[in-house]
């Protein structure tokens, strides 16, 4: 299922479509265009957010390091912290 994430806030949103769409932020309210083409999604990776506990399965895919921003909380962080060399680890 692809992604979108807003420009403005960085909030990221599940879709389940593909073309080109007008989109409004849920978060931030700002209107941008998506446009959404089929894809094979990556695995999804189990992410806990540090600052809440809260886990959630992102298509983080064979990134490296990438920002997150906790569904639950809102909390901004690099995924995978600092000494974890392997996102799918588990400890």
């Amino acid at each position: 299922m692809p992604t979108i994430r807003c420009p403005g806030c960085g909030q990221t949103e599940f879709v389940d479509l593909h073309g080109r769409f007008l989109v409004e932020c849920d978060q931030c309210k700002l209107k941008f265009v998506a446009v959404i083409v089929r894809h094979n999604p990556p695995p999804p990776v189990e992410v806990t957010c540090p600052s809440c506990g809260c886990s959630e399965s992102l298509p983080l895919g064979d990134s490296k390091k990438v920002q997150v921003t906790c569904s639950y909380c809102n909390y901004q962080f690099v995924f995978p912290q600092a000494g974890c060399d392997d996102p799918n680890a588990s400890g």
